[in-house]
Formats: C-alpha cells, structure tokens, sequence
C-alpha cells in the first residue's frame, strides 16, 4: 500500500512537468514550422530563373567534388495593406502579426532559411514584438501600417563586413538592379534597407543608379505595409545539402576593375611580365602560410611580377591594387574577397584544402570559390600539406612543388 501511495504521490509531482514538456515541444514545433513556412507555401512576387541563363548548372563540380548552386533568385513580399509587417533585427528576421479582416490571428516570423538563424533565440524577442504590435494596433485604428513606403531588405548578418558584403550582399544586387531602379510599386517609393554605410556604399557601385536617398541604415525597427526580401532557392530543397553561403551561379555579376586600369594593365604587360598581387597573413596567424617566403621566391623564379600590398581596409584605395592583377593568389581569409575589384580574365588561387573538406562533408567554407564563380573568374585551390585534418585557425604549409607546377601552367597565359 505505501509502495502505490509512493507511485501515486510521484505521478503527482511529475505529471505537470509533462505536460509542460508537451506543451513546449508542440510550441517549439510550431514556432519553427512559421519560422520556415513563407517561401515554402508562398508564391515569390518577382523572381529570376536562372536555369534560362547561359552556363546554367544545378550543381558545379571542380576535381570530382560537387556543390549545389541556386536555380532561381526570387524576391518574396511580406505584409498586407491592413497590418503590414516589421523588420525586428540586423540579422534580417521579418514579423508579420494575424490579420483579423481575413482569419488570420496568428503571428508568424520568417527568417528565409538563411543559414545562421536560431529558433529557440527568439522566443522572448518575438513575444516582445506582439505585444508592441497589439499596441501600436490599439492606439492607431485609422491606420494599420505606414503604407508611405516599402521596404526591400538586405539585412543579414556580418553585413558590416566587407567579405560577407562581397558574396552575400552583391550577387542579390546584381540581379536585382534593374528591378529597384525602377522600383517596385510606382505608386509608392521603395526604402532599401541596409546593415551599413559599407554595405549601401558597394550595393551602390554595382548599381549606380541607386541615389543615397533611397537607403536607410537599420537602426533598431523598420516597419511599412510592405517588406520585400530577395533570397536565392534551390531545386528541390535539399536540407541535406542546402545552399552554402556564395554559391550562386556562374557570371551573374561583373567584375568592379575600372576600364582605365584594364587598359593601362594591358598596356604594361604587353612588354613585362604577369603580374601576381599576393594577399598575405604573415606566418603566424591563424590560415598565415609559414613557408610564404619561399612560395613567393617560387612564382618570381618563373618570371611572374610579385606584389605583396599592405590592404588598408578601406576598398576605395585597396582596389587600386587589386585592378592591377592578371591572378590573384592568398589563403582563405577576407582578403580574397577584393577580387570583386579584379578585371575580366583574372585568375583566382586560394590555398586551401577545399576539395578534401568537400569529400568528408565538412565545412568547406566555399565562400570565395562561388564569389569566382559568380564574378565568371578562373578559379583554383590548392591544398597546405598539413591538412590532415586541417585547423581554419591554425597556420599552414603549402606544398613547393605543387605551387611550381599550377603557376608554370600560368605562365605564358
């Protein structure tokens, strides 16, 4: 008898704590099922198929290894007239609350698959959201949302960074220009909303013909009737192996190298030799070659001209060098992102070992191969002989004999 008092009083005790469980894990469910659900069930408002594309490839493989590429870039509006829609924060996540006027008294959050978002983080700020709505809701029965204009969202995080700018940002622009430059609804101004002055600024110089004042840096909330969100779709989603951050799609963007430094490049290497701008990270430092002084001692013993530029970090004076370059050579690291600034026909040579990372389904941090193959640029990764396994925050050695034998194809070229 004390035996099933003892089970019982513990049924008791326990029981809430299961049903809590229950409640949370379905809530969760749901949650995450809202956070996924709008470009799933949702038709895009304008999108680019670029299967009708030349070079169209669903995948690309480079020495037997295989990446996904995107098929279509597609550009989904969110909100309605009633109640509209709110950008919540940098990382680029969209709320749109229920609209009562159609059945609609849920709130759903879309955070368009990108590839760092956390469920269980948002919780608290998406409650938080609600409520501010529900107010702002109350007090404002004339007017539902800001209908004055509409946003077109390239929030997303590190969008204050200037590589994650570089092919992240800059791809969806370039196919997007034509559509923001004759802006979306005529009747009213579409806002383009961005993380940064870096990331207005280089949005501008694939598409100067967006003027400063069509451009808000976020702040803290962005909120209007309607809010545009381009992101890239693949064919079928594959959760599996899903897009990987850069791979677009071959040629979808021009290199940014001025035709005056083209010229004056082919002018001079007519009559010298090729030139090679090296992007160095010392040999200390973390992905740093520690045999660099011998690597570059290899690639001027086959006639090559050697540039080592100390980057300044500001894109306007660091292009300069950059539009000089016949191949453009460094370990993986930000750097290489300044290839955007390089010229048509530009080689680009990245140590790393990304053909093994591929092959073992690792992170093979592709970022700067697809930003080559967005730009249309000849692309090679050779692979530090300390790659077994290989340390992103480790230096590395690059094997001599194999960075003789790839630039010995170069030359001449």
């Amino acid at each position: 008898m004390r035996l099933y008092l003892y089970f019982v009083g513990l049924l008791i005790i326990i029981y809430p704590f299961y049903v809590n469980m229950l409640i949370s894990s379905e809530s969760s469910l749901q949650h995450q099922q809202q956070l996924d659900n709008f470009t799933n069930n949702t038709s895009a408002h304008w999108k680019v198929d670029l299967s009708k594309r030349k070079n169209f490839s669903d995948t690309v493989t480079y020495q037997g290894a295989v990446w996904p590429l995107a098929r279509n870039f597609e550009v989904y509006k969110v909100g309605s007239s009633q109640v509209g829609a709110t950008v919540y924060n940098s990382d680029g996540l969209v709320v749109k609350l229920g609209d009562k006027a159609i059945g609609d008294e849920g709130m759903k959050a879309y955070h368009f698959n990108k590839w760092y978002w956390e469920i269980d983080s948002t919780d608290e700020k998406l409650q938080s959201l609600i409520e501010e709505r529900k107010t702002q809701r109350s007090s404002n029965t004339q007017q539902q949302c800001d209908d004055t204009k509409s946003y077109f969202s390239f929030l997303q995080r590190d969008q204050d960074s200037f590589q994650h700018i570089a092919f992240e940002t800059l791809p969806k622009i370039s196919l997007s220009c034509d559509y923001l430059s004759n802006n979306v609804d005529q009747d009213t101004p579409v806002v383009i909303l961005v993380n940064s002055l870096l990331q207005q600024e280089l949005i501008q110089e694939v598409c100067p013909a967006l003027d400063n004042n069509r451009f808000e840096i976020y702040d803290s909330y962005a909120s209007s009737c309607y809010i545009y969100v381009p992101t890239w779709k693949q064919y079928p989603p594959n959760k599996n192996d899903p897009l990987q951050m850069g791979m677009t799609q071959r040629g979808i963007m021009k290199p940014l190298g001025s035709s005056s430094a083209s010229t004056t490049a082919k002018a001079y290497n007519q009559n010298h030799n090729k030139t090679v701008v090296y992007l160095s990270r010392g040999t200390n430092g973390k992905r740093s070659v520690k045999n660099e002084a011998k690597v570059l001692d290899i690639i001027r013993s086959l006639g090559f001209k050697v540039e080592v530029p100390r980057l300044q970090n500001n894109w306007k004076i660091d292009r300069q060098i950059i539009e000089t370059a016949d191949i453009i050579v460094g370990p993986h690291g930000g750097a290489l992102s300044n290839m955007i600034f390089a010229q048509p026909g530009t080689k680009i040579v990245e140590f790393l070992p990304l053909v093994k990372l591929r092959r073992r389904a690792e992170n093979s941090r592709p970022c700067y191969f697809g930003l080559a193959l967005s730009l249309g640029l000849d692309y090679e990764a050779l692979e530090p002989t300390n790659s077994e396994p290989f340390d992103f925050d480790k230096p590395m050695i690059m094997d001599e004999d194999k960075v003789k034998r790839l630039f010995q194809t170069m030359v001449g070229m």
